[in-house]
């Protein structure tokens, strides 16, 4: 029991200590470009986008400020639009859709490059599956007269502290939690090891992972990311690349999956509390993710290992499973 907990907190030291020396520097840069006006800018390029999504233009400042800070720093910009702006809920579902893809990049895009993938491959990823996904759902509803009815915001968020001070004290407090968090999850993953309860999990779900080519090794770590958020799973993957222990093919697939699709219990019900479709923030989140993950695993399979390490994966000490076979 006493090596039990040593090792477990021996990695909880690492993954903290390399967690805040990563995203510290994200987060003081992200605010400075913001502060800087840099959001204007981006929702510039974003406006010919949101036109063709069916989408007002103003939406593209809400996008682009959810995917520089979070989902609540762009409902906050929206609930100011929608006192002037007249919308419909399928619209609200669209930019729902965008917002849950690709939001919080400057930590989760460093995130995922911190655990092997590369930052282009991320991006493209979260910012291009948001837009396809969206514009599928789009023309899904318009071309069946779908979520056409006024949409009403029935509720308004809480003001939040704007003083630089305020803004010190959240980050604090929001990375205080991510590591309290994470130390919780990575007793929670030893203890489901140790009683056998991860393989059984793994059994069980062997043919959805078979399907997305992700290997026992990363499967409760997709898992854990997949419900909680990419910045938990990701950083557990983190923790175990480091460590050798999961294959390059497993990480391309394992954060792929997650680019989609993470943090489908608290950001998605805040979505649907904003007024979203369930068809959309859920299922056609899901079956999109599924889809575009499997046939992402399946066409790169077939790049040899010098395009993989130049353009898909940072060179690591990855576990190969062809050399321990041949073992």
């Amino acid at each position: 029991m006493g090596k039990f907990f040593q090792e477990l907190a021996k990695d909880s030291y690492v993954l903290s200590v390399s967690l805040l020396k990563m995203l510290i520097p994200v987060i003081v840069l992200g605010k400075i470009f913001i502060e800087l006006g840099g959001v204007k800018y981006i929702a510039i390029l974003l406006g010919p986008p949101m036109e063709a999504l069916g989408l007002p233009p103003e939406f593209s400042l809400v996008w682009a400020t959810t995917m520089l800070t979070n989902l609540t720093g762009g409902i906050l910009i929206l609930v100011e639009i929608l006192r002037t702006q007249s919308v419909t809920v399928e619209q609200i579902t669209i930019l729902s859709v965008l917002m849950l893809v690709a939001h919080s990049l400057p930590v989760e895009a460093r995130v995922a490059q911190k655990s092997g993938l590369r930052l282009g491959v991320t991006l493209v990823q979260r910012i291009g599956g948001g837009f396809v996904l969206a514009w599928i759902m789009h023309k899904i509803y318009s071309s069946y007269g779908l979520l056409q009815e006024p949409f009403e915001l029935g509720w308004q968020p809480e003001a939040n502290d704007d003083t630089l001070v305020g803004w010190a004290v959240n980050q604090v407090v929001v990375l205080a939690t991510l590591i309290a968090a994470l130390i919780v999850l990575l007793f929670l993953l030893r203890v489901l090891r140790a009683i056998g309860f991860e393989r059984i999990m793994i059994f069980l779900l062997s043919p959805f992972l078979w399907l997305l080519g992700i290997r026992k090794e990363a499967a409760s770590l997709a898992i854990v990311g997949i419900t909680l958020g990419l910045s938990y799973g990701g950083a557990l993957l983190m923790s175990e690349t480091e460590k050798g222990h999961i294959s390059k093919r497993d990480l391309f697939a394992s954060i792929s999956l997650l680019n989609l699709c993470h943090s489908m219990i608290d950001d998605t019900i805040l979505m649907l509390i904003v007024g979203a479709d369930e068809s959309a923030v859920i299922w056609g989140r899901l079956f999109f993710s599924v889809i575009v993950t499997a046939i992402l695993v399946r066409a790169v399979r077939v790049l040899p290992e010098l395009l993989w390490d130049r353009y898909l994966v940072r060179p690591k000490n990855y576990y190969d499973p062809n050399k321990v076979a041949k073992s």
